[in-house]
């Protein structure tokens, strides 16, 4: 039928029908109108189906024409439909307890009936990567009236795919898609309270150049990614990439596909950016790139591979502490920064960035690196290129300049001249070891390989057996990246290991062990708030200790908090009465079987001090650094759980603090345990007594379903068995359910006085509740 066709439906019924929906030819809506709710065989408000046209054609909203939705509509397809298309304007009015839904015919949690399909639970649905999104918003389609609210989309390449337009999105559901919004051109929609659940990649994939006006109260969990997805494109226009802070994620990072600098375009990277790249896929300049950091952990550009959770956190929400394999055939990583011979050589300058990961087992063809020159020579500098498969790759008239750098852990060359154009300069780097690079003009060199035609002089690093106090990374200088290691080596050993003589230059406070509190000093020394060490100064004047292991005194807590199941609550460590401290060592415990850790942020009075944590096996490790004094009360770091999703009844979950110490002295303080309250399924099936009773004219029935994918079903009978009102007959997931009976049967009509009985069924569950209607 036509979607705004006015048939009668009287005494219909169906049986044996492949698709229990009514279908929808694909056509063009000319005339502002809203969708009807309609009734058949039964059936009250039965979903509605779209056709999958012989030549492409899809429902279409024309220019200067209205659609509306109201709330409780549910659209279902099979895969190959490509959306709705919108070039005028679309009001979808969903409300929190009867959402708007387009999701596939195999999808049984949603519509009347559930299982449309009618095959039980032979069938199960899955995204189909050839559709795109189930509503698309061309760029003439009507911002000023078009508004998304309390809509689920399911089972797309996209939920929502807007083509240079911005309506109102808000309080939605996208729910195991590939991606939830797409942004293509210069689209600016209100994206607000939306929820990003399970979706195989990040919640949006943006142009560079676009970003939702508003994206305030948007929360993402399961399986979806951390992370701002960026179409693959060319950017044709100067542009500064900026930190965005999206679904109370600061700082969140950026994740790419193949992407391109065009030729009339300089790409400029604000400090602190952690740019990550899918398997195969590299950033490839043709003008201009600007990545100057700064010195700090926080402020330095990263470029890495997307199974990267050092930087940016565990972005692609696997929970595990994944790490590519930049040589591996079936793990491998993204391709590297690629300058190309059109590229300007003042416009090509990294500084202060990480580049890490890139050039895999991908096809093992050797112009993957970490950064590879075609004809161009940028300058890359107090840079580190590590762990990936070569470091600098440098093809025909290539001469970058490359000083000043660590150039660590490839697995093959650090820097390889393929042409041997020039000589290129390479000085004042540290690869990996004091001797310097293994090259056959540096006898006994056993750091990264270098090729001919490379100046390696000046290397930094004399003397393996006596490195300076404070340069952790053995590179000869003392830099916030040696604070940076003691960090990662404090929550992760095994995975961030010092060697013997790095431990040894890394205690600089003298007191034996590494702590926080050392690489609070090296960041001390870093900015010059100090200039020696006290390991250094003790050593010189044994009779003036300037460091000694006082107990600080302080009052710590934890936040309590409350949560449904499968939703993220954030718990907040906070302190009192501190002094003098610049670095914390804490592990907080918590329930595994209840919860999961999702982030760690410092916050208040630790916001600017450099961090690093580790979560495993029921504790969260973080550790805090900081050069400056932290403040005397307030937060200091904030952690998100994820309340599991299979938990029943209300469950009190212990979250305590099982190690805590400031700076290197002993702690003593009162530390309170807290609790994070889960709300969890429903026990067991129940069906509550409606309220109010006696009633008139109408009353609300409450019920409990304890587990996802129910079928479940409230009718109303009278005193004969006669059923006169079908109110639920549908497949529910877990939960407490209200619904409103409003004292008229199937009909419409409504009944006289008298006793009535609300019967739920589910399965082998059955239970009955009187009502009595007085008028």
């Amino acid at each position: 039928m036509s979607m705004f066709a006015s048939p009668t439906f009287a005494n219909m019924s169906a049986l044996n029908v492949g698709i229990m929906a009514l279908g929808i030819v694909p056509e063009t809506f000319s005339v502002s109108a809203a969708v009807p709710k309609k009734d058949f065989a039964g059936i009250t408000n039965i979903g509605y189906y779209f056709f999958i046209a012989p030549y492409g054609e899809r429902p279409t909203v024309n220019s200067g024409t209205t659609i509306t939705i109201p709330a409780g509509v549910v659209f279902k397809s099979s895969p190959g439909f490509l959306g709705v298309l919108v070039n005028g304007g679309i009001v979808i009015q969903g409300t929190p307890s009867q959402k708007v839904v387009f999701t596939d015919v195999a999808d049984d949690t949603y519509g009347n009936p559930g299982d449309a399909n009618g095959d039980g639970s032979a069938s199960s649905p899955s995204i189909d990567v050839s559709n795109k999104g189930w509503i698309e918003m061309s760029d003439v389609s009507d911002d000023s009236v078009s508004s998304i609210t309390n809509a689920v989309f399911r089972y797309h390449e996209y939920g929502i795919d807007l083509l240079q337009a911005s309506p109102k999105i808000r309080r939605c559901v996208f729910d195991k898609t590939n991606w939830g919004v797409r942004l293509n051109g210069v689209s600016q929609p209100t994206l607000d309270s939306c929820t990003f659940n399970n979706l195989t990649y990040a919640p949006i994939r943006t142009s560079i150049v676009s970003y939702p006006r508003s994206s305030d109260g948007n929360t993402i969990s399961g399986s979806t990614y951390r992370a701002i997805g960026i179409l693959e494109e060319t950017l044709v226009q100067d542009w500064t990439l900026v930190k965005r802070n999206f679904a109370s994620i600061n700082n969140i990072p950026y994740l790419f596909g193949d992407y391109s600098v065009g030729t009339g375009a300089i790409l400029t990277v604000s400090p602190g950016i952690v740019m990550k790249f899918f398997y195969g896929k590299r950033l490839t300049v043709r003008k201009g790139l600007i990545a100057e950091g700064g010195s700090t952990r926080d402020s330095l550009i990263v470029f890495t591979d997307s199974k990267d959770d050092y930087y940016g956190g565990d972005m692609n929400a696997d929970s595990t502490l994944s790490k590519p394999n930049p040589m591996g055939y079936d793990d491998g990583d993204w391709l590297g920064i690629l300058f190309e011979g059109e590229s300007l050589d003042p416009f090509c300058r990294l500084k202060h960035c990480v580049v890490r990961y890139a050039g895999s087992g991908y096809g093992w063809d050797a112009q993957y690196a970490g950064i590879v020159t075609n004809n161009a020579s940028p300058s890359i500098m107090q840079s580190l290129i590590a762990d990936n498969r070569r470091g600098v790759i440098a093809n025909g008239a290539s001469n970058p300049v490359i000083n000043q750098c660590d150039i660590v852990d490839n697995v093959e060359y650090g820097i390889q001249n393929a042409n041997l154009s020039f000589n290129i300069d390479a000085r004042w780097n540290w690869w990996g070891s004091n001797t310097g690079p293994t090259h056959s003009g540096n006898p006994g060199g056993t750091g990264q390989i270098v090729s001919d035609s490379v100046n390696y002089g000046g290397f930094l690093g004399t003397g393996a057996l006596n490195p300076m106090m404070g340069d952790v990374s053995l590179n000869g200088a003392i830099q916030a990246f040696d604070a940076s290691m003691i960090l990662r080596w404090i929550v992760d050993p095994v995975g961030n290991p010092l060697n013997p003589i790095q431990q040894r230059v890394a205690d600089v406070s003298g007191l034996g062990g590494i702590t926080s509190y050392d690489a609070s000093l090296i960041l001390q020394f870093v900015v010059g708030k100090i200039n020696v060490f006290p390991a250094k100064y003790n050593s010189l004047n044994p009779s003036e200790q300037v460091l000694s292991k006082n107990a600080i005194f302080a009052s710590v807590g934890l936040s309590d908090g409350s949560v449904e199941h499968g939703k993220q609550v954030t718990v907040t460590l906070s302190a009192a009465g501190l002094k003098d401290v610049y670095s914390a060592d804490i592990e907080v415990s918590f329930d595994q079987n209840n919860l999961k850790p999702v982030s760690v942020k410092a916050v208040g009075i630790a916001a600017s001090a450099s961090m690093s944590e580790y979560s495993g096996n029921g504790v969260v490790h973080i550790v805090l650094a900081s050069a400056e004094l932290l403040g005397s009360e307030g937060a200091l770091a904030e952690v998100t759980f994820e309340a599991l999703d299979d938990i029943h009844g209300e469950v009190k979950s212990p979250v305590s603090i099982s190690k805590l110490q400031f700076n290197e002295g002993g702690m003593k303080s009162e530390v309170a345990q807290s609790f994070v309250t889960i709300k969890g399924k429903p026990v067991k099936f129940s069906l509550d007594q409606n309220y109010p009773n006696p009633f008139n004219p109408s009353t609300t029935i409450s019920y409990q379903v304890p587990e996802n994918g129910q079928r479940v079903k409230v009718e109303i009978f009278n005193v004969t068995g006669q059923r006169i009102r079908e109110l639920v007959n549908t497949t529910q997931d877990a939960g407490e359910y209200r619904v409103m009976w409003d004292g008229m049967n199937d009909g419409g009509l409504k009944v006289g006085s008298g006793l009535y009985f609300c019967r739920m069924a589910s399965g082998s569950f059955v239970s009955v509740k009187k009502m009595l209607l007085v008028k």
